[in-house]
């Protein structure tokens, strides 16, 4: 089976939501099958200062939050899904119509660590639905941002 994408529908390599594990897209497809709609919470957190540290600064929030507002699969993508044979109508369907819902909260941008830190105290909290989730955590887990 040849695919054939136009231009304008190319996959942007810097942002796509396809760069995660293949767990996590399967992982959107058995939520959908079993039809769960559970809420998920995730935190980043620093648990100690790193040696001869006496602060952090947080960094990377805009870019995080933009990349949550503006994360899409373009056509190019679901046609590269429906192309590996892996994925279900109503995956493809869901990630067609995919706009992140969920709640952000975090440390200011440009925030001082030793005003706001607490070991194991969360720096970057998001709660989504589990299938939301799934896309939208991956890039911050491998260090995007």
């Amino acid at each position: 089976m040849t695919i054939r994408i136009a231009k304008k529908a190319a996959m942007n390599p810097s942002a796509s939501p396809l760069l995660t594990d293949l767990y996590q897209i399967n992982m959107i497809q058995a939520y959908l099958d079993h039809g769960d709609t559970k809420m998920a919470v995730f935190e980043f957190f620093a648990r100690t200062l790193p040696k001869r540290r006496g602060s952090l600064i947080a960094a990377g929030v805009e870019q995080a939050l933009d990349f949550l507002e503006n994360l899409r699969f373009s056509a190019a993508e679901i046609a590269w899904l429906e192309s590996t044979g892996r994925s279900k109508k109503n995956l493809l369907d869901y990630l067609d119509e995919f706009r992140f819902g969920g709640d952000v909260h975090a440390m200011p941008e440009g925030s001082n660590f030793d005003q706001h830190f607490a070991p194991n105290r969360a720096t970057f909290l998001m709660g989504a639905l589990f299938a939301d989730s799934s896309l939208d955590f991956a890039p911050f887990r491998r260090g995007f941002f």
